[in-house]
């Protein structure tokens, strides 16, 4: 199958792929939060949703969490996504929320595009926050809300949001 024809399918790390609440008492501190990764866990059905969605479509996480952070996850749980399909937070990126998941979806559309010769309708992402739902807007993909980890996307009701990861691979479908 050709790159033509499949998706690319992005996901954020925190509260959409792995439950990473703990970190928030580490705030910033992502060498702090990197030692007690351990302490997270991978949603049910999100390992099976990567693989089933690998034999069709190219898989990145795009996150403004830190780059090496997001790798050392990948790794420890052993998802099946290719450490170089990884863009985070970067030093010198803005700081604020927004700014810094806009910076990130900026910069990893411009390679995926290049990379894979894919325009904007072919990229899917799969988040958890407002600001995520607004950094696609503002790159101009779509978007898939999730509330298994964190429910603030219940207010938008303009968006598509699944309840259980097992509910990913059936709206992938209808947005294609």
């Amino acid at each position: 199958m050709g790159t033509a024809c499949k998706k690319v399918i992005l996901f954020d790390m925190d509260m959409t792929l792995v439950d990473s609440s703990i970190a928030k008492q580490y705030g910033k501190n992502y060498k702090e939060v990197q030692k007690h990764i351990s302490e997270f866990s991978v949603f049910d059905g999100i390992r099976e949703v990567i693989e089933q969605l690998s034999e069709q479509h190219i898989i990145y996480v795009v996150s403004g969490n830190v780059g090496s952070t997001i790798k050392k996850v990948i790794q420890y749980f052993n998802l099946n996504i290719p450490l170089e399909n990884v863009y985070g937070y970067r030093q010198g990126y803005p700081m604020e929320n927004f700014a810094r998941k806009k910076k990130v979806m900026q910069v990893a559309i411009e390679d995926i595009i290049k990379t894979h010769n894919v325009s904007e309708k072919d990229i899917i992402y799969i988040g958890d926050e407002i600001d995520d739902y607004r950094a696609c807007q503002y790159a101009g993909i779509k978007f898939i809300g999730c509330l298994w980890g964190n429910d603030e996307l219940n207010q938008v009701s303009e968006i598509i949001t699944l309840t259980t990861p097992n509910e990913i691979i059936d709206a992938i479908g209808s947005l294609t």
